[in-house]
């Protein structure tokens, strides 16, 4: 009987210590496009997908264009479409409890 309550123990432990490691680790953030980059367009839609971030809870999308900033929504993927042409940042942010952490891409949109 004590081989079994000390198996038990050591697998209550095991799993307590991998809650609270889990609870440490800090978010990262990173998307992927849903078109060759090198072939995007005006008026084309564009799908951005966050979900291959780590421990991500909420999302927060940033397109940049030239002399205009659009604030994308809190989903893990998003669409959007550019009116023109140019080099275009796009940044996710995302956040975990008060942890944050971001990742930038450019990309250029053609006629």
């Amino acid at each position: 009987m004590k081989p079994l309550r000390l198996l038990l123990l050591i697998v209550v432990l095991s799993m307590a210590i991998a809650i609270v490691q889990s609870c440490d680790r800090s978010p990262s953030a990173c998307f992927t496009i849903n078109v060759n980059t090198d072939s995007i367009h005006v008026n084309q839609p564009v799908t951005f997908n966050g979900t291959c971030s780590y421990l991500a809870d909420e999302y927060f999308w940033q397109f940049q264009e030239a002399n205009d900033s659009t604030l994308g929504s809190y989903n893990s993927v998003v669409t959007e479409t550019f009116s023109d042409t140019g080099n275009v940042s796009i940044t996710l942010t995302v956040l975990k409890g008060s942890q944050t952490a971001s990742t930038s891409q450019t990309i250029h949109v053609k006629p």
